[in-house]
């Protein structure tokens, strides 16, 4: 079976065959009881956060980014600037006369990455961030809530996305349909 063909089914199928693919989609984006859809939440069995008295999970988020900051970023900003200089000059040496950046990131959990690289844009390369697009393609109601919460007022050129991305349906240079033959060349 595949995944589109149990996409209505409010239970994990048993006993059938399918592809790898097709069980990847169906385990985590299944609507009803895929990981992304229902928890997508970031899971300890150790209580030293306080997690017995938060009372929601946008507090549990906040508490996690808070711990995890100066693990992969707060105090080393250097990986996601590297990303942001990295983006910025190629556009700039090929593209920036005569297109728009767009840049997609798929699976943007609480929106850090995006905030720290549009926010080295906005700051060191104003003129490219004036014409930047960035689009995120998440699976979870949960996650694109607190993206929506921290990303869309400080950047109104990020688009929000809610759909899993084997359900990706617009056509660009990054994302050609299978069938099609109009790859970019070069």
């Amino acid at each position: 079976v595949t995944a589109d063909q149990i996409r209505s089914h409010t239970e994990p199928p048993r006993e059938v065959k399918t592809l790898v693919r097709d069980w990847t989609e169906d385990s985590f984006y299944d609507p009803n009881y895929g990981y992304f859809s229902r928890q997508a939440t970031i899971y300890t069995s150790s209580d030293e956060l306080g997690l017995i008295t938060m009372r929601s999970a946008a507090q549990f988020q906040d508490t996690m980014a808070r711990r995890y900051l100066g693990w992969y970023g707060g105090d080393k900003p250097f990986y996601r600037q590297a990303i942001a200089k990295c983006l910025v000059s190629e556009h700039l040496l090929k593209y920036f006369l005569y297109e728009d950046l767009v840049t997609y990131e798929i699976g943007a959990g609480n929106g850090s990455l995006s905030i720290d690289i549009i926010d080295y844009m906005k700051l060191e390369y104003p003129e490219v961030y004036e014409r930047t697009q960035h689009y995120i393609i998440e699976a979870s109601t949960k996650l694109v809530e607190i993206q929506r919460a921290k990303l869309l007022p400080r950047h109104p050129l990020v688009t929000l996305n809610l759909k899993s991305v084997f359900d990706w349906d617009i056509v660009s240079p990054l994302f050609p349909f299978p069938e099609s033959t109009d790859f970019p060349s070069g």
